[in-house]
């Protein structure tokens, strides 16, 4: 066993007050984020429908509706800071070209339309569906990691005050957890002096030879980390596990006062299990006859996107997997003798009528004919009622 050196004499003042208020902190941080909008309407995420889809290709529709969604999870967990932050994606139509947040909007406010297009260069290309423009300095920050790794596909830029904490640290993200232990030998882990708000060009040669040429995770000292991917699921994936492994961390050298121990034997039989534990017996999982290869990154983000789906925010996210949304669920399903007269709310939600889209249908005539048969099938459920 080794033993990390002392973090900080004062991290145990504050004692068991301290400690409640940040299990409270983690743990309320939904409830309050659903207090907050509990009087607000359900916003969709797929607000492109008939001349406004038309106006787009097909693969810049599938990632505005995938950022939105990102942006939405994002906000259901409680991880932003007012307007501030930003998400970008690289276009597939044009490397050149990436969305990102209005300047303005809060997340839970974002939709596929309402995505602005920028250029390298920070000329706005498509100023979507609002009137707001760009922050810069969430430019200079997405617009420096994109033009130096073509790798970087998405970037997420957060602030939480456990991330800050970690990023504080001349130690930095240690490995005390399975998650950072998967980050600091899977992905890797690098740290950028932060000099204030990023709207100095000067700045974009600093931060891109910080991060270098593999690393995906980008500590900002004393601001928070940028987590870089090649993937919306991937990006979602990645931040999910500096939180977690921020959180764990944080807590830890609280409980230890900074004594905090780790075993390098564990340490790389986690980094095994991450490297080949994510797969089925066969190697593959997804469908039943296992035809479908999954990263985990892929597998998370798709049952996160059936989440968006049951809660009524219309993703509009093409299923690889589609069943699983139909699947009857306890006190949801509408009357009938058999599984195949039952409508579920799953079912309901596939189906987005005013659009002639059912997820996981790629053929538009195909989608028309199951949208025809759904309606059908929830008339003659209601003509049950009367």
């Amino acid at each position: 066993m080794s033993s990390f050196n002392r973090i900080s004499g004062n991290h145990k003042q504050g004692g068991a007050l301290q400690q409640l208020s940040s299990l409270l902190g983690q743990t309320m941080r939904l409830e309050n984020v659903a207090d907050l909008k509990g009087g607000l309407p359900t916003i969709p995420i797929n607000d492109l429908r008939g001349e406004e889809a038309a106006a787009y290709p097909r693969e810049d529709c599938v990632l505005r509706r995938s950022l939105a969604a990102l942006y939405r999870l994002i906000d259901m967990r409680g991880w932003t800071h007012s307007i501030y932050n930003h998400i970008s994606a690289r276009c597939t139509t044009n490397p050149n070209h990436f969305l990102i947040n209005p300047f303005g909007l809060l997340y839970h406010e974002i939709q596929a339309s309402s995505l602005v297009k920028i250029d390298a260069n920070g000329n706005i290309v498509d100023q979507g569906s609002s009137v707001l423009g760009v922050n810069k300095a969430g430019w200079t920050l997405h617009s420096a990691l994109h033009s130096a790794r073509k790798d970087i596909n998405c970037i997420i830029h957060v602030h939480l005050a456990d991330v800050i904490a970690v990023s504080c640290l001349r130690a930095g993200l240690m490995p005390v957890s399975p998650e950072a232990i998967e980050l600091v030998s899977n992905h890797g882990v690098r740290y950028h002096e932060y000099r204030g708000i990023l709207v100095d060009e000067a700045e974009r040669s600093s931060i891109v030879k910080d991060l270098g040429s593999k690393a995906k995770v980008l500590f900002l000292r004393n601001h928070g980390v940028a987590v870089t991917a090649s993937s919306i699921p991937e990006a979602w994936y990645l931040v999910k596990r500096v939180i977690a492994a921020c959180q764990t961390q944080d807590s830890a050298v609280q409980l230890t006062d900074g004594q905090v121990d780790q075993s390098e034997e564990i340490g790389s039989n986690v980094i095994d299990q991450n490297k080949n534990g994510h797969t089925s017996v066969n190697g593959k999982a997804g469908s039943d006859n296992g035809d479908i290869s999954w990263t985990p990154a892929e597998l998370e983000f798709e049952a996160e996107m059936r989440v968006l789906d049951s809660a009524g925010f219309r993703t509009g996210h093409v299923y690889r997997q589609p069943n699983l949304l139909r699947r009857t669920h306890p006190g949801s399903s509408w009357p009938g003798d058999t599984y195949g007269d039952q409508i579920t709310g799953a079912d309901l939600l596939t189906t987005d009528f005013s659009t002639n889209e059912f997820s996981g249908v790629e053929d538009l005539a195909a989608a028309e004919a199951a949208g025809a048969e759904q309606v059908s099938r929830l008339v003659s459920s209601i003509k049950q009622f009367s």
